[in-house]
This record gives structure tokens, C-alpha cells and sequence, in this order.
């Protein structure tokens, strides 16, 4: 791999991911507006210090990062805000993952918003919202992948 293997930051439209009358979450169907602390401002892809074939979507917020802890959500290893509960890495171990599909990146955004119960200490919104910004950008965090795998030897 190069040096650099990160991803440029992809911006994220509160209105991409927060609906007109907010976010509906969770098996009852509660539906709430979340803080906008909680919606993430920019996404990338990121390989810098993982072992291939992993890699990890990085999330950045309003008010900037914290001290993370790493816990799992379903088969996704995640690093999660130790006071806000808010997703700021989702490790994914692309063995059984075709990492230059549209599709594949979609499992994370679906892995997220199928985790109803969190035994990660993730904020439940947060995950919808993470799930929300994945699954609208899939295509270009597909790119940064397929570009990485061009890089490395």
C-alpha cells in the first residue's frame, strides 16, 4: 500500500441523511430530531493502519472527535464515542466482501440500521444517521476503494 491510504473526506448534507420530520428509529418506530452533533459532516475511507484486506469508514462531526472505545456491532468491529456513543470508525474485514462493489459497501449501511438493540454503547440515531450517510454515498466510497486496491502492490 502507499503511504497515504486515505480517502479524500466526503462531505455530508444534513438533509441527506435526516428526514423532513426527522429520524424514525429503533423497533418501536420512535421517531425524534436528532442533535445535529450527532449527524455526521464528512465520511472517507480509510486503510492506513490495517491489516489487508481491511478497511474502515471514518466519520467526522460537528465539535470534532473524542476518546473511542472499540466494540462490535453484529460482524463490524466499530469505534465508538466513550461520552457522545457517536460511530467515528467502522472497521469492516473485507475478506468476504468484493470491496469495489456498490453493494458490498451498502452491507455496512445495512448491517447499522438493522442493529435495533446496541450493545456497543453506539447512540441508536447516530447509527441510523451513519447507516443514512453510508448508503447515500455508497458510490463514492466504493471509488476510494477500487482507487486503493489500484495502489496496492
Amino acid at each position: 500500500m502507499t503511504a497515504q491510504a486515505y480517502g479524500p473526506w466526503i462531505n455530508v448534507s444534513p438533509s441527506e441523511v435526516v428526514g423532513p420530520t426527522g429520524v424514525t428509529s429503533g423497533p418501536e418506530g420512535i421517531e425524534s430530531s436528532p442533535s445535529p452533533y450527532d449527524v455526521p459532516m464528512a465520511l472517507r475511507i480509510d486503510e492506513g493502519d490495517l491489516a489487508d484486506p481491511a478497511y474502515a469508514v471514518e466519520l467526522r462531526y460537528l465539535g470534532g472527535d473524542e476518546r473511542t472505545s472499540r466494540n462490535r456491532i453484529a460482524d463490524l468491529e466499530v469505534e465508538v464515542g466513550t461520552k457522545s456513543g457517536r460511530l467515528y470508525r467502522i472497521i469492516v474485514e473485507a475478506k468476504s466482501i468484493d470491496r469495489r462493489a456498490r453493494s458490498d459497501v451498502q452491507k455496512v449501511a445495512k448491517v447499522l440500521e438493522g442493529a435495533h438493540v446496541s450493545p456497543s454503547g453506539a447512540h441508536q440515531f447516530n447509527m441510523v444517521l451513519v447507516s443514512r450517510a453510508i448508503d447515500v454515498h455508497a458510490d463514492e466510497l466504493a471509488q476510494q476503494l477500487a482507487k486503493s486496491i489500484v495502489r496496492s502492490p
